[in-house]
């Protein structure tokens, strides 16, 4: 995804609108109209900052950086080789979105023998993630839990740590990340560490998760249940996030967890 974006701020030169008949540029330049359904903040998962943003009259490329990227606004930019991008077309369903644009020749407006139109495209995939065509991936408009910072260590020879020296216990950290944090003994070298604030909900009074086993499960309505080895939710449906992942590196007699 990352690699895409670069590629568009460094090729992605979409021409403004304009009234001047003698720039060749605007001949085929639209406005857009995002969907109603589309119109939200959509990132890949696992970044607060990488993915799309949808206004009613642009579309914003989130880099990862404090940039941000307008189709409409980008404006003029002309390559090397003497060409730049237009929009050509917009088209819109229910459930899909996509714009096109294409390679053209600066001073005549004509499209460039040998290059290739590109297709940004966008599809409605469940409630709470679309499909894009740029990355072969699923954006998601919920922004990721973000608990606060998580250092710390746990001292294995201590008795309240002693069940993590043998593989498949778990202790329960209280008053760690936002609703306290599951530590998992895969093996003597090898351990997961989840978020047990349900990463489903925004946290509340009854998404915080209780342990059985390997199985934790959330205290709403919905009854979220995931796989604490994995993070996995049960159901495997890939609309649903998974539990928040910490890092867990055992160095000695000692597990340290963070959230780096």
């Amino acid at each position: 995804m990352k690699k895409v974006l670069i590629v568009l701020i460094t090729v992605l030169g979409f021409a403004s609108c304009s009234s001047d008949d003698d720039n060749p540029e605007n001949v085929y330049v639209l406005e857009l109209s995002p969907p109603n359904w589309i119109i939200d903040t959509w990132l890949e998962y696992g970044s607060n900052n990488v993915g799309f943003r949808f206004e009613q009259n642009d579309i914003y490329v989130l880099n990862g950086t404090n940039n941000e990227i307008s189709f409409l606004t980008t404006g003029g930019e002309v390559l090397s080789e003497g060409h730049g991008y237009i929009l050509r077309e917009e088209l819109k369903t229910s459930s899909e979105y996509w714009v096109y644009t294409e390679s053209i020749d600066e001073n005549t407006g004509q499209t460039l023998t040998g290059t290739y139109p590109k297709t940004w495209k966008w599809e409605a995939s469940c409630g709470n993630a679309i499909n894009s065509n740029s990355c072969g991936c699923k954006l998601r408009n919920e922004i990721p839990l973000s608990p606060p910072l998580v250092d710390f260590n746990i001292n294995l020879n201590l008795p309240e740590y002693e069940a993590l020296n043998y593989p498949g216990n778990s202790v329960t950290i209280a008053n760690q990340g936002i609703k306290g944090i599951v530590v998992y003994s895969i093996n003597d070298a090898i351990y997961s560490a989840y978020e047990l604030s349900d990463p489903n909900h925004s946290p509340n009074n009854c998404s915080e998760m209780s342990i059985d086993g390997v199985i934790a499960t959330c205290q709403c309505s919905d009854g979220n249940i995931y796989n604490i080895i994995t993070g996995e939710h049960q159901s495997q449906d890939v609309c649903i996030l998974p539990m928040l992942r910490y890092s867990a590196i055992r160095t000695g007699d000692n597990i340290i967890v963070t959230n780096n």
